[in-house]
């Protein structure tokens, strides 16, 4: 009999023994030579026009080292639709917009800088659901858009013909059903780290899920070349799809540590965790569709409005998910799928676990029990 070295055999994992023996690093436990600690100071109103900054007191704060704000960084860009400033400039879009943030020798002297940074804000008009935000008078969220309709990434499928399924339809039922943010709630809050060198070359500590994605995508931002990033990944206190992309939070940390020439460590606290890290997607899904009397399903008319928040990540693309569960799971001859996101003022959203697919199946096999009750078939 053939004899593999790990096909068959008992392998221990290669962290077991740092995490059992509590010597493993994690990101909140990570100390740098010289390094300064962040804060960031967030938007107070969902939607702001921002007068001015006054941070001539916070500078006088002892410890303080720098203290950034939009006006003063450069015109960065982030997330998949390069839609996202890690720090606001003119307007915040959501409460978790950053308007500053500061660096300084310990993190309670960066807390008490924020106390001091004086934000005169304009409050503008919100909106908080898709239906609100693709209202005709409501406020468009980016000036470059005619809307707050995110056409690059709707999603639409259509197979057969629905009115000749529902023609033939026995029982036809709609249904509407609302599924809300959900935070992955990770043991490790989330951090990162960032150094650069003599040579300007730069170091990130980060939970990334996707070293080489997020190496690429602060090489775009900083306009650096790749080969001068590099990616170190700590021990992960759970990720479950959060670390997937690159959120303000890493540029943050890579303009005060570029501007301070020192080691920068930002960590969020639990509420921030809670508060203004990436969600699940929050969506409204309409699900119309039509069987005969023996069970036959005939047509599937699917209507999803996609809360996409104040800037487009991972979270709305879960539409190229969903379209594969709504269009292959069951037969059906005749599908009707259209997937809108919208621009809201709302939290940004992510990757999380299934990635469309709790969203999609909930709504799915809930009607699928109502469809079986309507004609009195076990389910």
């Amino acid at each position: 009999m053939t004899s593999f070295s790990y096909i068959g055999k008992r392998l221990q994992k290669k962290d077991a023994r740092e995490k059992l023996t509590g010597r493993a690093v994690y990101g909140q436990d990570l100390s740098l030579p010289r390094m300064l600690y962040g804060k960031i100071l967030y938007s107070l109103y969902p939607h702001a026009r921002i007068l001015s900054i006054d941070k001539s007191k916070a500078e006088k704060v002892p410890g303080v080292r720098a203290i950034l704000t939009g006006e003063e960084t450069p015109d960065l860009r982030i997330g998949f639709l390069k839609d996202n400033p890690p720090i606001s400039k003119g307007v915040a879009r959501w409460t978790g917009d950053a308007v500053a943030a500061v660096a300084a020798e310990s993190e309670e002297a960066a807390e008490e800088a924020l106390e001091f940074i004086d934000v005169e804000y304009e409050e503008l008009p919100a909106v908080f659901t898709p239906e609100e935000a693709l209202a005709p008078d409501a406020p468009v969220l980016h000036e470059s858009r005619a809307s707050n309709r995110i056409d690059e990434i709707c999603r639409i499928y259509r197979k057969g013909s629905l009115e000749e399924g529902f023609s033939a339809s026995d029982v036809v039922l709609e249904e509407t059903y609302t599924l809300q943010h959900m935070q992955h709630c990770t043991m490790a809050p989330y951090f990162c780290a960032a150094s650069f060198d003599a040579s300007g070359r730069l170091t990130v500590w980060s939970p990334t899920q996707v070293p080489f994605i997020l190496q690429r995508d602060i090489a775009d931002a900083m306009r650096m070349s790749g080969r001068d990033v590099r990616i170190i990944q700590p021990t992960i206190g759970g990720a479950f799809g959060k670390a997937l992309d690159i959120y303000p939070l890493e540029a943050i940390t890579v303009l005060l540590a570029r501007k301070t020439r020192r080691p920068v460590k930002i960590a969020f606290t639990r509420e921030e965790e809670f508060s203004v890290a990436c969600k699940r997607q929050a969506a409204r899904i309409t699900l119309k569709q039509g069987v005969t009397k023996d069970g036959k399903l005939m047509a599937r008319k699917v209507d999803i409005l996609m809360n996409a928040g104040a800037y487009v990540s991972w979270g709305p693309l879960s539409s190229w998910t969903m379209v594969q569960t709504m269009g292959s799971f069951y037969e059906v001859p005749h599908i009707d799928f259209l997937c809108t996101p919208v621009y809201t003022n709302m939290p940004v959203c992510g990757s999380m676990r299934g990635y469309g697919n709790p969203q999609a199946h909930f709504a799915l096999e809930s009607q699928m029990d109502m469809l079986a009750e309507a004609i009195d078939m076990d389910p």
